[in-house]
């Protein structure tokens, strides 16, 4: 239980969801601040990258239902969960340094396991979403697959993957279990 407890601490001091009351996001070392700005028009959300030193700003996304953003430990990328719709998420992780590309944790993620491909092409999903749930490292991040179809053969469904940033993709030696395991795999997620 204390192990438990520890790691959902430290996990809530490095991800958080947009928009809520808190609208700021402080990177684990104190150097960068993502902001959430909220407006009446469209796009009606959007996130900031502010430089704690510097106070240069830089928009990294919009976003419209709602995003969660989950920091590296080194402060130096973080997971951008973009609830985009009703029936899918659109997941990337950012670097604090603007010339690094963009990472599609998606696209990363089907472009390694050719079983989940070849079903999202043959069956599509009714509901799909992506979620990174917290970094392992600075290179490593656990991401889950969750959602369901109405009609067969998947049902509800929740993947634990191991992501190595541009090296490869993993399922988790344990996966999630239970009788809902779409409400399973969304409530871990940030």
């Amino acid at each position: 239980m204390f192990l438990l407890a520890a790691a959902t601490a430290s996990f809530s001091q490095t991800s958080r969801r947009f928009p809520g009351k808190k609208s700021e996001i402080t990177s684990p070392d104190g150097r960068w601040v993502l902001q959430d700005v909220d407006r009446d028009q469209e796009p009606n959300h959007s996130i900031f990258l502010k430089s704690i030193a510097t106070g240069k700003t830089r928009k990294v996304c919009d976003y419209g239902r709602g995003a969660s953003i989950v920091w590296s430990p080194d402060s130096r990328r973080f997971a951008i969960n973009d609830y985009a719709g009703s029936d899918f998420t659109e997941t990337s992780i950012l670097s604090v340094d603007e010339t690094v590309p963009k990472i599609d944790v998606q696209d990363e993620i089907l472009r390694y396991d050719r079983s989940l491909r070849e079903r999202v092409t043959l069956v599509g999903w009714g509901h799909d979403y992506f979620g990174v749930v917290r970094w392992l490292d600075a290179q490593k991040v656990v991401v889950h697959h969750w959602g369901h179809n109405d009609e067969p053969p998947l049902g509800d469904f929740c993947v634990c993957y191991v992501y190595i940033l541009g090296v490869s993709v993993q399922k988790c030696a344990h996966q999630p279990k239970g009788l809902d395991l779409e409400e399973l795999c969304d409530r871990s997620a940030p």
